[in-house]
């Protein structure tokens, strides 16, 4: 008798249980939803260094745990000991960022082993002053092998 007992309780549990599943799914949906409409994204270009954006792709950046170059990055390249970048500048219009297509600025960053930037980060520079550190610092041809189409 004790056993059949047990048995007819089981399908109240499950009940609630079910219930319980229908609960949690209805209250976490939206929460999935809103994050999944949330662009982020990364590449790695060597080492700990990255480009990211979390929110849209205005704010990708230039990351070494901290940012380095700020927005509007759209190209990067790099050697055994340089990592150099291009970015527009992002200017606030109307409460929307806006890219300036028309400004390119030059950054050159040294890299090192250590989990934090601890040498030179040259720029802002125009391309004039980019050419000329280049030069000065032994970097022979910077290529931008990693690039990104103009998207908003």
């Amino acid at each position: 008798m004790e056993g059949f007992m047990r048995l007819t309780k089981l399908p109240s549990l499950y009940q609630h249980m079910t219930k319980f599943l229908k609960s949690l799914y209805i209250f976490l949906s939206p929460l999935f939803l809103a994050c999944s409409a949330f662009d982020s994204g990364g590449d790695k270009i060597v080492d700990d260094y990255e480009v990211s954006w979390i929110g849209d792709r205005q704010q990708r950046a230039l990351y070494k745990g901290e940012q380095l170059i700020r927005p509007y990055l759209f190209a990067v390249g790099h050697n055994s000991m340089f990592i150099f970048a291009k970015r527009h500048e992002l200017i606030l219009i109307n409460g929307q960022g806006e890219v300036n297509e028309s400004a390119v600025y030059y950054y050159i960053i040294e890299r090192t082993a250590k989990s934090f930037q601890d040498k030179p980060v040259y720029g802002p520079l125009l391309e004039d002053a980019f050419i000329k550190k280049s030069t000065e610092i032994g970097i022979e041809q910077p290529k931008f092998n990693l690039s990104y189409l103009f998207q908003i």
